[in-house]
């Protein structure tokens, strides 16, 4: 029992030091406004992976020649590094903001709303937006025009507050996998 006793200390501590670390590098102090331009027409993905604070995202049309992608807010340093390894291309966009795999442990309170607005060029179609986030609730604002699919995924108790009508068009499909409540909804 002597021998237990000590062990278990050891990992006690090494939970600890492994909670406060992950805490510590989640902090949301690093200002960001930055941009990526996909250039097709018709976009095959654009995905944003990883946020862990409250999210919103707009999708807009516009008379633009390009798609434009932009982040706003503050974020952890840890994500400001992810985001290094965005990956832009022709028809599709990747945006990380952690890095895929286990998280011992991850928190939305206190960090501040993460805004991304996607302005779609004139013309533009997609066949998916994916918004997969790790914490914090997701707030959706569609084009009116918007008559694709939804494929939402909740998890640990997450709810669906609100979401519009599924339109026709099966190419097109808004997928959401969250832990946190999402509300869905058409702009003006």
């Amino acid at each position: 029992m002597k021998k237990i006793i000590p062990f278990f200390i050891l990992i006690i501590t090494f939970l600890g030091v492994a909670i406060y670390l992950s805490l510590e590098n989640d902090k949301t102090e690093v200002e960001i406004a930055k941009s990526w331009t996909v250039t097709g027409k018709e976009m095959n993905t654009i995905e944003i992976y990883g946020s862990e604070q409250p999210f919103e995202l707009e999708i807009v049309e516009t008379d633009q020649e390009v798609t434009t992608i932009s982040l706003t807010g503050k974020i952890s340093e840890a994500a400001m590094s992810t985001l290094e390894k965005a990956d832009i291309s022709e028809n599709d966009a990747y945006i990380p903001l952690g890095k895929k795999g286990f998280k011992l442990v991850t928190v939305a309170i206190g960090k501040s709303s993460l805004k991304a607005k996607i302005e779609l060029a004139k013309g533009a179609t997609f066949k998916e937006i994916y918004v997969d986030t790790w914490n914090g609730t997701v707030d959706i604002t569609l084009p009116r025009s918007y008559d694709g699919g939804f494929d939402v995924k909740l998890n640990s108790g997450a709810k669906l507050l609100e979401i519009p009508e599924e339109g026709a068009n099966k190419e097109s499909i808004l997928k959401i996998d969250a832990y946190a409540d999402v509300s869905i909804r058409k702009g003006d």
